[in-house]
């Protein structure tokens, strides 16, 4: 979505130069960052099996695009609600201990697959030299984009797939046969609100011509939910390069991490006596 891209670019901008860091652009705070990867594929699956497979991708059932806007918002959801959570979860100790088995087996399955390649590391894991802090301002923009992924969601789903449109996009032409291609379900992805629409106030009626100039060839009208998660997103990137509390100037407590190699014991060696000048001296005689 343009909007998405605007506010997306903008933030990572403003935190530049605001702070004059870059570290931020690893994300370090931010989690799960390989649940983006499927979301991503599923938003751009239609638009490609719309030119290679039309028939299967909109089918009557409209059964494979359902399908991937689950994955597409599922994985957002799972991004949000992942980064939301608590650094550390005190979770019971059989708890622990199940998950470390599912790791140990895991592993264990993985093992014997690569066994026989001929693998080489091309870069090296980069851990952090202290924990991603996570204050209340950089859980607000998560909590933002969350509302928004679960309202789109909710809109799209409710309706069968489809996104609402407000029939002034209809004024945008003058052809009567285009209007009536439009009117009976010409939009693949959109319809026209009317009485079987669900939460129609959340329908596209926003049009933003810096947008249209910007992105000639990308559809003119938002919705207020959509214009909620560019928010949303502009705020959280622009978190990430926040490390003291707002309206203060004391930084946060970084935690730096142990090093692995080193020993939590730590062991003080005690030198010997000193030699002796001359061997020839006999040790005194205490009795």
């Amino acid at each position: 979505m343009p909007v998405y891209l605007i506010a997306s670019v903008t933030g990572l901008l403003t935190g530049m130069i605001l702070f004059r860091r870059v570290t931020p652009l690893l994300f370090q705070r931010l989690r799960g960052l390989y649940l983006l990867i499927p979301a991503v594929f599923a938003a751009l699956a239609p638009f490609w099996l719309d030119r290679t497979a039309p028939d299967l991708i909109w089918a009557a059932d409209r059964a494979l695009y359902l399908r991937l806007l689950i994955v597409q918002q599922g994985c957002l959801v799972l991004f949000l609600l992942l980064n939301l959570m608590p650094r550390h979860l005190h979770l019971p100790r059989s708890a622990r201990t199940w998950l470390r088995h599912q790791k140990t087996a895991f592993v264990g399955f993985l093992t014997p697959l690569f066994k026989n390649l001929r693998l080489r590391p091309a870069a090296r894991r980069v851990n952090p030299t202290f924990f991603p802090s996570t204050r209340w301002w950089h859980r607000l923009p998560l909590l933002v984009l969350l509302i928004a992924v679960s309202l789109q969601s909710a809109v799209l789903f409710l309706n069968h797939g489809y996104m609402p449109l407000t029939r002034d996009y209809l004024k945008a032409f003058s052809n009567p046969a285009i209007i009536a291609g439009i009117e009976n379900g010409a939009l693949l992805t959109k319809r026209l609100v009317d009485d079987q629409t669900v939460l129609p106030q959340l329908a596209q009626s926003i049009r933003l011509p810096f947008v249209e100039r910007l992105f000639p060839n990308a559809f003119p009208y938002y919705n207020p939910v959509q214009l909620f998660g560019a928010a949303g997103v502009f705020l959280l990137l622009v978190s990430q390069f926040v490390d003291w509390v707002p309206g203060t100037r004391s930084t946060l407590h970084q935690h730096t991490r142990p090093d692995p190699d080193t020993s939590a014991v730590k062991i003080i060696r005690i030198p010997a006596d000193a030699p002796e000048e001359s061997g020839n001296e006999q040790p005194e005689n205490i009795l």
